[in-house]
């Protein structure tokens, strides 16, 4: 970096879809005791991106494929609708912030108790965050910010982002995806962020940051 930019490993950005298994393993292991030392102190967002079109008019399916033009698109995300989970949880969030976590860790336990069926829909979702106590009152709060246009393009933005780190690297869209993101004169610098796909590496990167002087 230019003489004078202050430069640190920075917040720990994962890029999770709500029907996928691996995504459901890793925000599993990274609850774990041994890691919060370390995790404790580090900043984390989670961007939801669903493995299918959600809102074609927030992103086309031409433009949702990798550098090979192959679509990006998932079979298992389509038939389980990861879309109707990444706008539940965006809005939850929204709504509620902070119970983002709770409401994630529900919805990832459909994949079990809706064994056979699609895991999401609109009413299974809402009774998954009833009962981990994410969600009281009526729904219709809720509903109305699903129905809207800003969770499609959020969606779509982050959707978006991925894609065009996939397409630059050459590669295909494999979730969960996580990035420990330098901070570059205040700012975050994707250019230089670290990729790592499990717990182990993630808590290797941030460790090796917090031993640094």
């Amino acid at each position: 970096a230019p003489l004078g930019l202050v430069v640190k490993k920075g917040p720990l950005l994962l890029f999770v879809d709500p029907s996928c298994e691996l995504c459901r393993e890793l925000h599993h292991l990274l609850q774990q005791p041994r890691l919060q030392d370390v995790l404790g102190t580090v900043e984390q967002r989670v961007y939801l991106v669903p493995r299918a079109l959600c809102d074609e008019h927030s992103l086309l399916a031409h433009e949702f494929v990798d550098a090979a033009g192959n679509e990006l698109s998932n079979d298992a995300a389509r038939h389980h609708d990861a879309c109707i989970a990444a706008r539940v949880l965006y809005c939850i969030e929204k709504l509620t912030p902070g119970v983002g976590p709770t409401a994630l860790e529900a919805a990832f336990r459909l994949q079990d108790s809706r064994a056979g069926f699609a895991y999401f829909d609109f009413e299974a979702l809402v009774a998954a965050l009833r009962n981990a106590g994410a969600l009281s009152g009526p729904v219709d709060t809720l509903r109305s910010c699903v129905d809207g246009e800003d969770v499609a393009r959020d969606i779509a933005d982050a959707q978006r982002y991925l894609r065009d780190w996939v397409q630059a690297h050459g590669g295909r869209l494999g979730l969960p995806q996580a990035f420990v993101v330098p901070v570059v004169g205040g700012r975050l610098d994707m250019q230089q962020a670290w990729q790592a796909r499990d717990a182990e590496k993630i808590f290797h990167i941030l460790r090796s940051s917090a031993a640094e002087p």
